[in-house]
């Protein structure tokens, strides 16, 4: 493999043990709920709507409470995107490319979104064989197929690159 190609946060799909990033539409959705969030906090008391009768109260109580519990869970999502970046950023400092065998080990079918798979991604590296886990419905299309990963021997982290249309 070519070590002069130097990696970026976006170049990694999956670390296995965090499981999969969240692609760039997704956060852009998640700031386009947090902002219409917040929006609908504010919205009530901009005189908009009047506080006047009893039978405003309730709705504008529910549309509060709705929109808080929209942002706590775009908010997760940023938050938690945010800081799988940074570790793998940290990661990539020391990140090898390395060609990996990963092999379904067992499958779930528990929501209508599809199969879990459970995958263990095997490779050599200083010439002893490692092997990873990883579990989630992600790892369907990478299951029984020869993959590219960037191995961070400091951290012992594994993550995986975007499948190839065709593997040579």
């Amino acid at each position: 493999m070519d070590k002069n190609i130097t990696y970026t946060v976006k170049d990694v799909t999956i670390s296995l043990e965090y499981g999969p990033r969240i692609s760039t539409l997704g956060v852009i959705i998640a700031w386009m709920i947090l902002i219409v969030g917040i929006f609908l906090d504010v919205f009530p008391f901009c005189g908009i709507i009047p506080f006047d009768t009893d039978e405003s109260i309730n709705p504008i109580l529910c549309l509060i409470f709705l929109s808080a519990f929209i942002m706590l869970f775009a908010g997760y999502f940023l938050v938690r995107e945010y800081r799988l970046n940074q570790k793998i950023d940290l990661w990539l400092q020391d990140a090898v490319r390395l060609e990996a065998q990963c092999s379904k080990m067992g499958s779930w079918r528990g929501t209508n979104a599809g199969t879990g798979y459970n995958v263990t991604v095997t490779f050599c590296y200083d010439d002893k064989q490692r092997t990873a886990d990883g579990f989630g419905l992600v790892y369907k299309n990478y299951a029984g197929r020869v993959v590219d990963i960037l191995y961070s021997p400091k951290y012992d982290q594994v993550m995986m690159l975007r499948l190839p249309k065709k593997r040579k």
